[in-house]
């Protein structure tokens, strides 16, 4: 877990990759144990491998438009 954080951390310190959504694909939990974890692994979300391309591409449209309200809220505030 630590090093997904890490890799994480680091791509947020580099300010042409900041926006950038992240999303993990691990074999650590099984695809049923999604909601358990709300799809969230350290606050990044995340997919059981195998993950089919459907998947991974609805998974970086959710949190593309997650991303983008948190960062427009925290500009205005």
């Amino acid at each position: 877990m630590d090093e997904r954080r890490d890799v994480a951390t680091q791509l947020r310190a580099v300010q042409a990759l900041r926006d950038v959504p992240i999303v993990f694909l691990t074999a650590a939990v099984q695809s049923n144990e999604i909601d358990s974890h709300q799809g969230l692994i350290g606050g990044y979300p995340f997919l059981a491998k195998p993950a089919n391309l459907q998947d991974l591409l609805q998974c970086i449209e959710n949190h593309s438009h997650v991303s983008t309200a948190s960062r427009t809220s925290s500009k205005q505030g």
